[in-house]
């Protein structure tokens, strides 16, 4: 490659006109400088390879670099340094000093547009999304619900998308979604008001919070699948800590409304 056109300067120390076999035998010396292309800038930190030869050096506070012992004939030098265009040139040696002074163009990198895609999330849905993205327990989107709500309850949507749990009747009215894991060994307290007709295998009934909070006394009936914006399904050691109360190994449903 042409030397103009790597912005390489050289000048040549005590070259003869003519060298004897005895001065081409010789080693050489490498003084090279390193600036700015286009000003005066000296660059330090600035790496000078021999590639053929594998020897190294950086240039020093005043842009300096020199390599001694360098066998006679042509060697690529390679000077580079980060956020410069790097230079590759073929120089002859033989025998002497060969000063040379490198000029390095800076590298100007053209950001691309960024684009911003995610969706708003609402403030009532964040904890939701927050576990959703981590994909650790079953989740439905408010989109799923709206498509199910026209032919499911709630109860029946969440024993047809959960496998995991079941909806019985407690007495004659009230209808609770129990484990389908764990049939039996659940707490009286969250199988609703109903009575038992079997005391002995009490269901395990599942854990349902609505925004943050506990549904224990609530009657299932009361909610809603087109008033949900997402409802979470954890089981076993997959239920988030900050809702490990007791009952909760039967099962957890967490439900979010739909806010404005």
């Amino acid at each position: 490659m042409n030397a103009t056109r790597l912005g390489i300067c050289l000048a040549i120390i005590g070259l003869a006109a003519e060298a004897s076999p005895a001065q081409r035998s010789k080693s050489s010396v490498l003084v090279a400088t390193i600036a700015i292309d286009s000003s005066q800038v000296l660059l330090p930190g600035v790496e000078v390879i021999i590639t053929d030869l594998r020897r190294i050096t950086k240039s020093d506070i005043v842009g300096e670099a020199t390599i001694a012992d360098i066998p006679p004939g042509q060697h690529t030098i390679r000077v580079r340094a980060l956020g410069y265009g790097a230079i590759d040139a073929p120089l002859l040696f033989r025998g002497d000093t060969l000063a040379a002074t490198f000029y390095l163009k800076p590298i100007v990198t053209t950001l691309g547009t960024v684009e911003v895609s995610a969706k708003r999330v609402s403030p009532g849905l964040r904890e939701f999304e927050g576990r959703r993205s981590l994909g650790l327990g079953r989740f439905l989107t408010e989109s799923q619900l709206d498509s199910a709500a026209k032919t499911l309850d709630f109860q029946e949507l969440m024993a047809l998308r959960f496998p995991s749990m079941k909806v019985i009747t407690v007495g004659t009215t009230d209808r609770v979604l129990v484990s389908t894991r764990d049939p039996c060994g659940g707490d009286p307290k969250r199988i609703g008001s109903g009575t038992l007709l079997n005391k002995s295998c009490i269901p395990c009934a599942v854990t349902v919070f609505l925004d943050g909070h506990d549904l224990h006394d609530t009657p299932y009936d009361l909610i809603r699948t087109w008033d949900l914006a997402g409802v979470e399904f954890y089981s076993g050691a997959q239920v988030p800590a900050e809702y490990r109360v007791h009952g909760t190994n039967c099962g957890l449903l967490l439900l979010w409304s739909r806010r404005p």
